[in-house]
């Protein structure tokens, strides 16, 4: 597998949280927390989690941005 494809399987689910309005993710699992949809201890996992796709998404877009340079 080469690292663009790699890229590319997450590329939907990347494309997906960008689209999200900045701060409405956790908005949503407050509101999830609060309402009970979710229980209490999948709260700080689930945001830790936001903010690792976060940076993993920001380091593939520097990634895609400095190939683009080299080609």
């Amino acid at each position: 597998m080469t690292e663009r494809e790699a890229i590319e399987v997450f590329d939907g689910l990347r494309k997906a949280y960008g689209k999200l309005k900045p701060g409405d993710d956790l908005k949503a699992l407050r509101t999830l927390l609060v309402g009970h949809v979710l229980p209490d201890s999948l709260g700080s996992p689930f945001s830790s989690a936001l903010g690792t796709l976060r940076s993993v998404f920001e380091e593939m877009d520097r990634w895609e941005h400095r190939r683009s340079f080299r080609s």
